[in-house]
């Protein structure tokens, strides 16, 4: 689930910023957020249909809580990027157009460091992961923009 925002520059070139969420519980909790500035181009198809593909780069956080796997529960933040190579966007009015994002490819890395004292000695904790994800179909993106 998003929230974007956008402002046309120049004529066919947008810049934005998007926020993003998300809620896994498999298992263990999950939690996502995503503050991404972001660029797109748009390229007229047809009377009111445009090719857009557009780049996004920002800050992710991901939290996992405690659950039935594991007793500890991390925080971790980082960066976060999409491409999405195959956007199109359906613009019937001025002011109203419908999206639909085809293949996107993503990468996120995030980490994290804890240190707790034990017996009188300091122990830090680090944790790290990475994820690159390329999506095509099988999670196609809809949306829906309002121009003011």
């Amino acid at each position: 689930m998003g929230l974007e925002y956008g402002y046309f520059v120049i004529d066919n070139l947008r810049i934005g910023g998007r926020i993003d969420y998300g809620y896994t519980a498999n298992g263990d909790k999950s939690h996502s957020l995503s503050i991404m500035p972001n660029v797109a181009y748009y390229v007229r198809l047809a009377a009111d249909f445009y090719y857009t593909p557009n780049f996004s780069i920002g800050f992710g956080l991901g939290t996992t809580g405690k659950s039935e796997y594991t007793d500890e529960s991390f925080t971790m933040c980082g960066l976060a990027t999409e491409l999405q190579p195959l956007a199109v966007e359906f613009r019937p009015t001025e002011r109203f157009a419908m999206s639909v994002s085809l293949c996107s490819l993503q990468y996120a890395y995030l980490a994290d460091s804890d240190s707790k004292t034990v017996l009188h000695q300091e122990i830090t904790t680090k944790v790290s992961g990475s994820a690159f994800n390329f999506n095509l179909l099988a999670n196609a993106q809809i949306g829906f923009k309002l121009y003011f």
